[in-house]
């Protein structure tokens, strides 16, 4: 009709839609399973019949929710090189995302360390989970350090992120410690409940006990090796194996 105002195109429709839906995927496609609990994957039924336990989603990442990319990256980041050394907006470039929606989920950086504090916990109590109460003290200690350092080979970045948060010189994660040390005399209580270890000691000195016991060989480990190849020359079999055991202090 003349003079009447022509009406929007088709292909300007098609582009608002298109920027409209890119900018609503940012907040709302790609937060993708909210808690992330929904990215493990349940493992196989082992040969000695230990229930299954639920895999960490590190190897698939095209199959995570961003929120479990965000935690991962922080991971590795922290691990490599600290959290106070590490920014928000590298955390995001790893993962892939904007520094938006990391601040979306996390809000900030001490979000993004507990995040990856309860992951670290929750691979330690998946793994202990699949090892039944039954059988002497001594058959369900040696499982459950196997399964825990299965889980550290399985899942290097946790190890590593361990190994850091414990020995770092300049900021050690005090936080992370305390965690571990109430987590595994939470575990600790439980097994003597079950009738499982003795009630001879008290239970925050076998708590420490389980604790040396299982990080202590893996955090001595790279230096028995540096030493064992300058003493051989390098020409020897592999390192002697590491066990580290506690006992009470020297009178005196």
């Amino acid at each position: 009709m003349a003079g009447s105002r022509p009406g929007p195109s088709s292909a300007g429709r098609t582009r608002r839609r298109t920027g409209f839906s890119a900018e609503r995927a940012l907040f709302e496609g790609a937060a993708g399973g909210g808690d992330g609990r929904g990215e493990l994957e349940q493992g196989v039924v082992g040969g000695d019949g230990h229930r299954p336990t639920r895999r960490p989603p590190h190897a698939s990442a095209d199959d995570l929710t961003a929120k479990a990319r965000i935690r991962n990256a922080a991971l590795e980041l922290h691990a490599a090189k600290g959290e106070a050394n590490t920014t928000v907006r590298e955390v995001a470039k790893a993962a892939g995302v904007t520094h938006g929606l990391v601040v979306h989920h996390f809000s900030s950086k001490e979000g993004l360390r507990r995040s990856v504090h309860e992951y670290v916990l929750d691979r330690l109590r998946e793994s202990l989970v699949s090892v039944p109460a039954e059988g002497s003290t001594e058959d369900v200690r040696k499982a459950r350090d196997a399964v825990v350092a299965r889980m550290f080979d399985e899942n290097p970045a946790v190890w590593r992120y361990i190994h850091r948060s414990m020995l770092d010189p300049v900021q050690p994660d005090t936080e992370l410690l305390a965690l571990v040390a109430d987590f595994t005399l939470g575990q600790v209580r439980e097994l003597r409940a079950a009738g499982i270890g003795t009630s001879a000691v008290p239970e925050y000195t076998q708590a420490i006990a389980v604790i040396v016991r299982e990080l202590a060989p893996r955090l001595l480990a790279p230096v028995v090796d540096q030493l064992w190849a300058h003493l051989t020359g390098g020409s020897a079999e592999p390192a002697p194996g590491i066990e580290v055991r506690v006992g009470p202090s020297p009178s005196g």
